[in-house]
């Protein structure tokens, strides 16, 4: 039925369509290897990320920046800034400080202290302290935005924030 030719394919195919988990992340080692996704040590104690394709993100890291044309799922925790650059995509399901949406696509399902709205589409759809900046940001029936939860609609209904 599947001689070895279509096996091999079938594999490749089933690994390129995996996201990758971020490497070497306070000392703990994925079983997934990175080939453009780097964690960049600056001393011991920092752990900087440099997302260049689709992965998920678990430990907790300092700055972390997504690439255009990358894909971060973020399920641990970004103690200072996430940069998202034009044409990247970001979704927090664990928490952040601060998330800088340059042009890319940001959803907020987790919670995050600050997003700075420069250009993109921020959707909160979690719990953001406050919002900053001029880019398109969406708020949920049932997030959180300054402490206040979003009542109006029905849940799913999507409006625009206001600032």
């Amino acid at each position: 039925m599947f001689d070895s030719y279509s096996a091999a394919l079938l594999l490749s195919v089933s690994l390129l369509s995996t996201p990758l988990v971020a490497c070497e992340v306070n000392g703990q080692t994925s079983q997934t290897e990175c080939t453009k996704t780097r964690v960049v040590p600056q001393t011991e104690f920092t752990q900087n990320l440099v997302v260049a394709e689709r992965t998920d993100a678990y430990g907790i890291f300092d700055m972390i920046t997504v690439e255009s044309g990358a894909d971060l799922t973020l399920h641990g925790t970004a103690r200072w800034t996430v940069t998202v650059l034009p044409g990247g995509r970001l979704t927090v399901r664990g928490m952040a400080q601060i998330v800088d949406n340059q042009g890319g696509d940001v959803v907020i399902r987790g919670m995050v202290d600050q997003i700075n709205a420069i250009d993109g589409s921020t959707l909160i759809a979690g719990t953001v302290g406050a919002v900053d900046g001029l880019g398109e940001v969406k708020i949920v029936h049932g997030a959180v935005l300054g402490g206040r939860v979003e009542s109006r609609g029905q849940p799913g209904s999507q409006f625009i924030v206001k600032r």
